[in-house]
């Protein structure tokens, strides 16, 4: 690589931790990368410009292009073989209104949800995907990918947004911004409507690609239910951060003022 060449996608690179911080990863402009954390080390990568894998599964230009190979998101699940992507960079692999769900087992993706805007962001969970749009926060059933709810927010071009499994109660606890400036909306689901996907496989497992169609296309106006739901008051000025710890019990936000972090117990 020439000096001041970057194999990234954007100069602004953010790491994509897994669900208990064992992990990290990277998309970068022919790929990705994953590292663990404790001791620091590359995992593996994926370098689509040279990997003979099947990356599509609609390829209207009939073959792959190298050419086009670069990734700006990557969602992992624990240390599965399951990783959300989604496409970016000078020369995307993907547009960037998809996420592909890539089964590392297999060596290609399965299905893919498409959205019609650029997606921001990326959670997955053993029982839901999570996808930030710019003005939407939308929850899929991991199993089946079938829409479970479509939450409207304030505009957030970042794709604020986190979701953890809460083991005392059962319950997914959704955190993103709100219709307010400085609002967090946090929204309660119960585990039972995943509870039959790849949850029961057990983390760090081999986990089966969901059943569904290849392609999942949905009208943003679709919402299935709302579980309860608080509204936490949280900064006078644009949120910057909204993160949970890993068993739902902690929420920290940041603020675009950046000089205060605050956190709260959702539940």
């Amino acid at each position: 690589m020439m000096s001041g060449e970057s194999s990234y996608p954007t100069d602004d690179v953010l790491p994509s931790f897994n669900q208990d911080y064992s992990c990290f990863a990277c998309g970068t402009t022919t790929g990705f990368q994953v590292f663990n954390t404790d001791p620091f080390k590359e995992m593996f990568k994926r370098d689509f410009a040279t990997d003979n894998h099947k990356c599509t599964l609609h390829d209207s230009a009939g073959g792959f292009s190298p050419d086009s190979a670069g990734i700006a998101i990557v969602a992992m699940l624990y240390r599965s073989n399951m990783l959300a992507l989604v496409g970016g960079g000078p020369t995307p692999r993907w547009p960037p209104t998809q996420v592909m769900l890539w089964d590392d087992r297999l060596g290609r993706c399965i299905a893919e949800l498409t959205f019609s805007s650029t997606v921001r962001n990326v959670k997955l969970l053993n029982e839901v995907v999570v996808v930030a749009l710019e003005r939407k926060v939308f929850v899929y059933r991991f199993r089946d990918l079938q829409l479970i709810e479509a939450v409207d927010t304030i505009q957030n071009p970042r794709g604020l947004m986190d979701v953890a499994s809460s083991p005392s109660d059962s319950r997914i606890v959704l955190a993103c911004p709100g219709l307010q400036r400085g609002r967090v909306l946090v929204v309660f689901y119960s585990q039972a409507f995943g509870s039959e996907g790849p949850a029961a496989q057990g983390k760090g497992k081999e986990k089966e690609s969901p059943e569904m169609t290849d392609r999942q296309q949905h009208d943003v106006t679709h919402v299935r239910h709302t579980n309860s739901v608080a509204i936490i008051a949280a900064h006078e000025t644009p949120l910057a951060c909204v993160a949970l710890n890993s068993d739902a019990t902690l929420l920290a936000t940041a603020s675009q003022k950046g000089t205060i972090i605050r956190l709260f117990t959702p539940h």
